[in-house]
């Protein structure tokens, strides 16, 4: 499981805002721009399964599997779509074709990612949530930095 701790800043029903701050293992990511502004924090949409409140510190969690799955579909799906398509295109008609074939491929790529990742991001299996709550708030104003 990845783990995170942050800060609950808002609470919706059964979601939470939580405030993080980029860990160690955020600077060895591939994906970092994906999450983070560049700024040290990022505010994520968790499943409050803990029941947090705003202003508590709380532990949230990935399913690693979920993490690698999503992985795949990101990185792995659009470059054999785009070998696929390459292949074809070399097979029926040669190199132009095996570029356009290529291009073809990895549109078809990302088309699939995008209405596949908006499902995934539907479903509480790939979505962060809050496991537990660390420290109870006791009435701080979450929007003072921390000490």
């Amino acid at each position: 499981m990845a783990t995170e701790e942050g800060i609950v800043i808002k609470v919706d029903g059964a979601l939470a805002e939580v405030r993080t701050v980029k860990s160690e293992a955020c600077a060895a990511c591939s994906a970092k721009e994906f999450c983070h502004d560049g700024g040290r924090e990022m505010t994520v949409s968790v499943l409050n399964h803990a029941k947090a409140r705003p202003g508590d510190r709380v532990r949230l969690e990935i399913a690693t599997g979920a993490f690698v799955k999503v992985m795949f579909l990101l990185y792995i799906i659009p470059i054999l779509a785009l070998l696929a398509g390459a292949l074809v295109g070399l097979a029926l008609s040669g190199d132009k074709a095996a570029v356009l074939g290529a291009l073809v491929g990895f549109a078809i790529a990302v088309a699939f990612v995008r209405v596949k990742g908006r499902r995934m991001g539907n479903m509480a299996a790939y979505q962060p949530r809050i496991v537990r709550v660390l420290e109870r708030c006791t009435a701080v104003d979450i929007n003072q930095p921390a000490a």
